[in-house]
């Protein structure tokens, strides 16, 4: 029954954009025509991708891949804005196994992190307010979860919308999405790892867009100030080199095992 009401909640937040989104997600387009069309894959949506997760797995506990105890040193504004990305994407995935306690202490980093951005405007306060107003009830019922996911939705795209135009260079944008992206596809090949089947294992075959993401972030210069750059452009060439083995957009579960190797080494910028 849990499963169910879950489920439910979200298709009902997901209604008018899953159908999009999942467009984005599998993405047909070659690399081929993609260069000759000159465009960027848009990021699939987070909650898109969770849906689809929960559809395959059922409930997952996903605090058990995070990395909630232990925070990321960050020295510039790149590092800043990679990790409120990836701290976004802990922030939904949260949500969806209704963990009240870390999506507090996530939330709290994502305040401090917004904070030393700079982008903690009248829009964004308003929406944190919502979410710890919400998360402070002593009783969190299905409607409050709705409008947690809601808000978690919103914050997404104001934190993106301030940086654009906070940083006219773009490249806080550039890593604030890929932290976003490279979490939560490490979560989901965790996850897929521990439940594994050929089937399941098409959710990660994302090619196009790890193109895109590799081309946007060795495109912009100041994007190297981030600490872990290079390690962040190894890992998206990695994914790509192993999604490029894939046949009939299927992984085995060799190289499911493989992608969850290179993505762990990120996780202490996460």
């Amino acid at each position: 029954m849990k499963k169910n009401i879950i489920t439910l909640t979200l298709v009902a937040l997901l209604s008018s954009s899953t159908a999009y989104a999942q467009e984005k997600l599998d993405d047909p387009i070659s690399k081929e025509d993609m260069a000759r069309a000159n465009i960027e894959v848009e990021l699939p949506s987070p909650a898109t991708l969770v849906l689809r997760l929960h559809r395959a797995l059922g409930d997952v506990e996903w605090r058990e891949y995070m990395n909630l105890k232990q925070d990321s040193k960050k020295n510039t504004k790149q590092d800043f804005a990679f990790y409120l990305g990836a701290k976004g994407a802990d922030a939904y995935f949260l949500s969806t196994s209704k963990d009240t306690t870390n999506l507090i202490s996530t939330s709290k980093n994502i305040y401090k992190s917004i904070n030393k951005l700079k982008v903690n405007d009248k829009s964004t306060k308003k929406i944190l307010r919502n979410l710890k107003r919400n998360l402070g009830k002593s009783k969190v019922d299905e409607a409050t979860w709705k409008n947690i996911l809601k808000d978690i939705i919103q914050l997404k795209d104001q934190i993106s919308n301030n940086l654009n135009s906070k940083y006219k260079d773009g490249d806080k944008t550039i890593l604030y999405d890929v932290g976003g992206w490279l979490e939560g596809y490490r979560l989901s090949a965790q996850a897929i790892k521990d439940n594994y089947s050929s089937k399941i294992s098409s959710i990660l075959i994302q090619k196009n867009l790890v193109s895109s993401l590799l081309k946007r972030v060795k495109g912009s210069n100041k994007a190297k100030k981030f600490s872990g750059y290079n390690e962040i452009v190894a890992t998206l060439k990695d994914i790509d080199s192993t999604l490029s083995n894939s046949k009939n957009r299927k992984l085995t579960k060799t190289d499911v095992d493989k992608l969850v190797e290179t993505l762990s080494k990120i996780q202490k910028y996460m």
